[in-house]
């Protein structure tokens, strides 16, 4: 129904606003020039990336398991 769709779309566009911020969040804390925040910026976008890909799930399969592919190994390799 239109209602559905509407709701799909509005959805998707909360989803591209989490990632808009998250990526402004990496950007605004240049973690490349700052050693002591690198670790605690990189894990917050590993964190966000993970969870960006459990919400594209329904809009992206293939491209959401991906991400959770590697936020996985990217994550684990972090430790």
């Amino acid at each position: 129904s239109s209602l559905e769709e509407v709701k799909l779309r509005e959805a998707l566009e909360q989803i591209l606003t989490i990632a808009h911020d998250s990526n402004k969040y990496f950007q605004d804390n240049e973690p490349w020039k700052n050693p002591e925040k690198s670790k605690s910026v990189v894990l917050a976008c590993i964190q966000a990336s993970r969870i960006l890909g459990l919400l594209l799930m329904p809009y992206l399969p293939a491209a959401s398991k991906k991400i959770l592919t590697m936020s996985v190994r990217d994550n684990g390799s972090k430790s």
